[in-house]
């Protein structure tokens, strides 16, 4: 859903900061990435309202329910991360820092491959272990990705409040 709210913004995003207006493109950046995150906070609470009544039109029998409802219910509740994640994913890529975000994306992956078998059998957490390495593994993609000053001058306040960085650039 945040993606339909963030691409189109991607590329007057792009198009603004080739023409130099990077105030316009610090408004425009951070108005999707606010407006996304409302959005989704949105959804999050009414999944988890109606979490049953969501899993069984999704599909969920009577014998995966249980399984369901634990992995959802962690996952839905650190879904924001996603979500920013994606969108500065979105943002990033229309500043022409495409390898950044593959780097972020393969760290991601990797981690997500080692995280898995030690939280779902070495620490005993089943289903759960699943999500949380998942979540933890998103955390890592978000930590990698470098929010420097080029970086800010797309995403304005919003990037500066939602990681607290003000690194210097790394691909300029």
């Amino acid at each position: 859903m945040c993606s339909t709210l963030n691409h189109p913004i991607c590329g007057c995003v792009t198009r603004l900061l080739g023409k130099g207006d990077n105030e316009q493109a610090d408004k425009k950046a951070s108005t999707s990435l606010f407006s996304g995150l409302l959005v989704e906070a949105i959804i999050i609470i009414g999944i988890m309202v109606f979490l049953d009544p969501v899993l069984t039109s999704l599909g969920s029998t009577e014998t995966i329910l249980p399984y369901a409802r634990v992995y959802i219910k962690i996952y839905v509740t650190g879904l924001i991360i996603n979500v920013f994640t994606v969108m500065m994913n979105n943002l990033l890529t229309a500043q022409g820092a495409a390898k950044f975000i593959m780097i972020a994306m393969v760290t991601e992956s990797i981690a997500n491959v080692l995280l898995d078998p030690i939280m779902i059998y070495g620490m005993d957490l089943g289903i759960g272990g699943a999500v949380i390495a998942t979540f933890i593994s998103l955390c890592i993609n978000m930590a990698a990705k470098p929010y420097g000053d080029y970086t800010v001058a797309a995403m304005g306040a919003a990037a500066r409040i939602m990681t607290g960085c003000n690194l210097c650039c790394f691909w300029t």
